[in-house]
């Protein structure tokens, strides 16, 4: 069957929606979905929760730290000169983070240490035995 156009009219054959004014599945996202957008997410955030399938393990890395097979790519592992990074980027996170609250604790561990120590007297001027025999007393 054709419409007045002309163009090709499946009849019998309803149009695939999946409901009006559904929000993207992003945590903040006020994106809303159309009705004929079958996934949860808008097309900004789809890719990123796309699991891709990999072929080979070749295309996989282990991460020493969390001891997780990911995707071997720069958006999970920095790259090197040699390849890829041995740790991931979450664990890089996290590890510099720890890093830097244990730079700040030993910090201010040191200040306070400086604080209790005591200060060093400052040297008093010493009569030299000549002066002391003159007589000159010093008040």
């Amino acid at each position: 069957m054709t419409d007045a156009r002309g163009t090709k009219v499946l009849v019998g054959v309803p149009s695939k929606e999946f409901g009006r004014g559904r929000p993207c599945a992003m945590p903040r996202c006020k994106t809303t979905l159309s009705r004929y957008n079958p996934g949860d997410f808008c097309s900004a955030h789809e890719a990123r929760f796309e699991p891709k399938l990999y072929e080979t393990m070749e295309d996989m890395n282990v991460c020493r730290r969390c001891n997780t097979v990911k995707p071997a790519t720069a958006g999970y592992f920095r790259r090197r000169d040699n390849g890829l990074n041995a740790t991931c980027k979450v664990c890089e996170q996290e590890q510099e983070k720890q890093r830097k609250e244990r730079v700040k604790r030993l910090t201010a561990e040191k200040v306070i240490e400086e604080a209790k120590r005591p200060k060093k007297a400052q040297a008093v001027a010493f009569e030299s035995p000549n002066r002391m025999m003159s007589g000159e007393v010093r008040e």
